[in-house]
């Protein structure tokens, strides 16, 4: 799965740096084994967001999962600044991207044109302005609406949409350990699911949180069983039944994920970010990788690198 975080100079930063740490925290958690990334598309040259990296309009990878989060709206409201921006969002709505956006967000998504003989939603106090730059477009005062290809909230938490849309694609457990990891309040209030509490293993979720911050270090597992004072087989057991997989299997999968972004946008070599991402030895390195992408590290660059030299090369005959 891509997921592109669609950014200008206005977005809500607070928003989008926990946004992104739910995303990242999902990625490591899952046992998924295809490729995914997460990046951001930004209005400006030279614009950069430095916890993702950063690409322009017109050469991204294809994105699954397109992310608008809020913005500043500053009167007048010129879309036509952010063209390329626009074009882009437009372009990946074409070809099939799941795209959201939170509150103002809907300001973008509705001059790329999704908009178009379609109920929007905003925050409270945009409505007025938002009627005023779009009055073909219905403005609702439902918390959040969905359309084809389309999910976008107005009144309502942002955590809400980004976890309906995590737990859609990693499921509801992995995506209520993410909300639990970061003290994230889920109501699960899009598509409210019927189903019993299930009780969280606090223990368990502070190792989570350890492990992802510390996966680049040596001797994890023994280290974070002391940090959260458990013996070591109630540790691995009680970690299994939380998660659906080992402590040293939920390691791998941080540092594997981290490889995948360091091979996409660094132009790094493989030993090094071996050892950037906490392997000593090349051998093992590359043998995890493959069994989890199915190919070497430097295919995987290779393939990735075709797969945006091709998006681009859509991009520029826009």
């Amino acid at each position: 799965m891509h997921i592109a975080f669609v950014l200008t100079q206005e977005s809500i930063l607070s928003t989008v740096a926990c946004a992104y740490d739910l995303v990242e925290y999902c990625q490591q958690t899952s046992l998924e084994k295809a490729p995914s990334s997460v990046f951001a598309v930004t209005s400006g040259a030279g614009q950069r967001f430095g916890f993702m990296p950063c690409l322009s309009p017109r050469r991204s990878v294809h994105a699954d999962w397109v992310f608008v989060p809020a913005l500043e709206i500053v009167q007048p409201w010129m879309p036509a600044h952010y063209a390329p921006l626009v074009q882009w969002l437009r372009d990946s709505a074409e070809r099939g991207a799941l795209v959201t956006s939170v509150g103002t967000g809907t300001f973008l998504v509705a001059a790329a044109g999704l908009l178009q003989g379609r109920e929007a939603v905003t925050y409270p106090q945009f409505h007025g302005y938002f009627s005023q730059c779009y009055p073909q477009v219905p403005v609702s005062h439902r918390p959040w609406v969905r359309h084809p290809g389309l999910l976008i909230s107005g009144d309502m938490p942002w955590p809400e949409l980004v976890l309906h849309v995590l737990a859609q694609h990693w499921g509801a457990k992995v995506a209520r350990q993410a909300a639990e990891t970061y003290a994230v309040v889920w109501n699960e209030l899009i598509d409210p699911p019927q189903r019993q509490y299930v009780q969280v293993d606090h223990s368990i979720t502070r190792a989570r949180r350890w492990l992802a911050q510390h996966y680049q270090e040596r001797d994890l597992v023994n280290r974070c069983t002391e940090y959260v004072g458990l013996s070591k087989r109630t540790f691995n057991r009680r970690f299994k039944d939380e998660t659906g997989t080992t402590p040293t299997e939920f390691v791998q999968c941080a540092r594997i994920r981290a490889s995948q972004n360091l091979l996409l946008f660094t132009e790094r070599r493989v030993e090094d970010i071996c050892l950037a991402v906490g392997y000593e030895d090349i051998a093992t390195f590359r043998k995890l990788f493959r069994r989890r992408n199915g190919v070497p590290p430097g295919q995987f660059r290779k393939r990735s690198g075709a797969a945006q030299a091709a998006s681009a090369a859509i991009a520029e005959r826009v």
